[in-house]
């Protein structure tokens, strides 16, 4: 079965995002297929290249990179969303005269085109 996930909670403020993880992961364990992740909302802040975790807690971007690896899934974040919130790529912090991109490797900074391609191929869509 094919999976994508929507990810629309922050990393640091719910106890969802960490479920997301254990889900992702789960589906992979299972034998599943999970094509795409995508961050919208708060859920954005995972991307942020400058986002620290204190040491007693797991780097959230760290483990959906692996997650991403294992699986060969696709981590898009909304570009609106994310541009509100200072997660820029390369092109976006030239437009706005800034000297460098936020977004943290891994991530893609996608229109919501890349969501719907997502719910289109996929057999079933999951929000956090």
């Amino acid at each position: 079965m094919k999976f994508s996930l929507l990810i629309s909670c922050a990393p640091q403020l719910s106890e969802m995002h960490h479920n997301a993880l254990s889900f992702a992961q789960a589906v992979l364990d299972s034998g599943h297929t999970l094509e795409s992740v995508f961050f919208w909302g708060e859920g954005t802040s995972t991307a942020l290249k400058t986002s620290v975790s204190p040491r007693d807690e797991h780097d959230a971007a760290t483990l959906w990179r692996d997650i991403a690896a294992l699986g060969g899934t696709d981590l898009n974040v909304c570009i609106a969303s994310a541009t509100r919130r200072g997660i820029l790529n390369k092109s976006e912090a030239k437009r706005h005269d800034l000297p460098d991109a936020t977004v943290a490797s891994g991530f893609n900074i996608v229109g919501l085109g890349a969501l719907i391609e997502a719910e289109l191929s996929a057999d079933r869509v999951v929000r956090f």
